[in-house]
């Protein structure tokens, strides 16, 4: 905290129209004040200086009111002030407390408030368009020093140079930004900037075969097949770019582009051979020698790897896999591995095709009888249930074919032994097959099964539909049933046989009633 009599010195600087050195010097013991003020260098602090105005405010006396938009900067010099915004937050504020404009420092807007000084207050004000160029001083000269700071790490002889030589060397730089995806320098043509790396990454992509040796396909890497581009490396923060062809005065053997927000520096080629030192050029060829031999053994791995993971041993290119080749390998186009992809599902197609066109040529030469033939032969377990005889002479297709059918005609040798042991047998009808089970079952045949009866009396057309009545009647006309249930036959080759249905009933403790069906009636 100042002491009275410097602030009366300061006071008595601020009324003077012309401020010599000395009351400068008297207005920078402000800064020591206030955190925010101390962050301005010593050696920028004239220009705010020069600035300053005094106000000298009575008790309750406004200073600013709500409708002001865009205030100045204060600084209060002693006494106190009342602040009320537009959200109705009030707030206190004393001795070197700054208000207003603070944005530079603080980086908050100034909320439209109602500044009311309480005592007798001194408030020293900075206009806003000399605050504004005074702060853009301040900043260039931070950016400055940082980017002399990076000079001096990445080109090389400059930390040996004083503050003056430095500084030239800076001068001869240009501050650059890019987009990601935007291209630094161009494949083929030779670089008019070299660029060194401040902040983001930019890859180098090259068209053309990494190694231009003499053979076949599969000897040149196949990259005009496989690939319209790959990337050979990365430029991280703080390396070079371009420095090659400008030394070497050749063109560029592959393309930088900007894989991410970019800022960079950049000398123009003119610059960089006349006005960089000897020295810095001589160390610059030095770690282009080593960057160059690296690049020719990134180049052998990558075309080693597309050798091995792209081409098989006919020279066709094929992807094996794009993940894998994403990550660690080249990156080909999204058209050419479609295209690579598309030619895999064609082949995989004709393959296909071409073994259905053999199936249904072998299912055309053989015959529908004996296909019939060989699911009458199907033999018949516990497990599956039985042709029946009314189900036999049901018509069956010939391609809603059973399992066992299905590799009959798939396995080739079967078929043509087949042919032979089933030639004489084709026209002959198959096993007469009985019905083991009705609808009416309990595990057995309880109920025979009937055939259908014979219609022998016209069709009565009435208006009325007349509900069916069965009723039950005896008559002397005994049918003869052509069909007969497993048990039935069984009961006839050993008649002393029990009734199945009589043992299941003694089984389960339950007694069955028989119905003679041929007493009954259907109307």
């Amino acid at each position: 905290m100042l002491k009275r009599r410097p602030i009366d010195e300061i006071k008595e600087s601020l009324l003077r129209d012309e401020k010599n050195e000395g009351d400068i010097n008297k207005l920078k013991m402000i800064f020591k004040e206030n955190p925010l003020l101390r962050q301005i260098p010593p050696n920028q602090r004239a220009d705010f200086c020069t600035a300053m105005k005094l106000f000298i405010l009575a008790p309750l006396e406004v200073l600013i009111t709500d409708k002001v938009r865009k205030p100045d900067l204060y600084i209060i010099l002693d006494g106190k002030v009342f602040i009320r915004n537009i959200n109705k937050e009030e707030s206190v504020l004393e001795a070197y407390d700054i208000f207003g404009y603070t944005f530079p420092f603080t980086g908050h807007k100034w909320i439209p408030s109602r500044v009311t000084a309480r005592e007798v207050v001194s408030i020293i004000s900075i206009p806003r368009v000399p605050l504004k160029k005074a702060m853009e001083k301040v900043r260039k000269v931070q950016d400055n020093t940082k980017l002399l700071e990076f000079l001096v790490k990445t080109v090389p002889g400059v930390r040996q140079l004083g503050q003056a030589g430095k500084e030239r060397v800076l001068g001869l730089f240009e501050k650059c930004q890019f987009k990601s995806g935007d291209t630094l320098l161009r494949e083929g043509e030779k670089a008019p900037y070299a660029f060194i790396i401040e902040e983001g990454e930019c890859k180098v992509v090259g068209s053309q075969n990494p190694v231009k040796r003499p053979g076949s396909a599969p000897a040149r890497g196949l990259m005009s097949k496989t690939t319209s581009c790959y990337n050979l490396g990365v430029i991280m923060p703080g390396e070079w770019a371009g420095e090659d062809s400008i030394l070497l005065s050749k063109p560029m053997e592959f393309s930088v582009i900007a894989s991410s927000h970019l800022l960079a520096l950049k000398i123009s080629k003119d610059k960089f051979s006349e006005s960089l030192t000897k020295d810095t050029q001589n160390q610059l060829k030095e770690n282009l020698g080593n960057k160059m031999r690296w690049r020719e053994i990134r180049k052998q791995n990558i075309s080693n790897a597309i050798i091995e993971n792209v081409v098989d041993e006919e020279g066709r290119a094929e992807v094996a896999s794009y993940e894998d080749a994403e990550k660690n390998y080249p990156k080909a186009t999204k058209l050419a591995l479609v295209n690579i992809r598309k030619q895999e599902i064609e082949k995989q197609d004709l393959i296909e095709k071409s073994q259905t066109q053999n199936i249904v040529n072998l299912s055309n030469d053989f015959s529908p009888s004996l296909l019939r033939s060989q699911m009458r032969s199907r033999p018949q377990t516990g497990k599956t249930r039985p042709i029946s005889a009314l189900t036999e002479k049901k018509s069956r297709s010939v391609y809603n074919v059973s399992a066992s059918v299905k590799n009959l005609i798939y396995f080739q040798p079967c078929v043509q032994k087949s042919m032979q042991l089933f030639n004489a047998t084709d026209k002959s009808p198959g096993p007469e097959k009985v019905q083991l089970y009705t609808a009416n079952t309990l595990g057995y045949s309880l109920i025979p099964t009937i055939p259908k009866r014979p219609y022998t009396a016209k069709i009565r057309n009435t208006v009325t539909v007349v509900p069916m009545v069965v009723k039950n009647f005896k008559t002397g006309i005994k049918m003869h049933n052509n069909y007969e249930t497993f048990a039935q036959q069984v009961r006839k080759g050993r008649p002393d046989s029990p009734n199945p249905a009589d043992v299941w009933a003694k089984k389960q403790g339950v007694s069955l009633k028989k119905f003679n069906l041929l007493e009954t009636e259907y109307t």
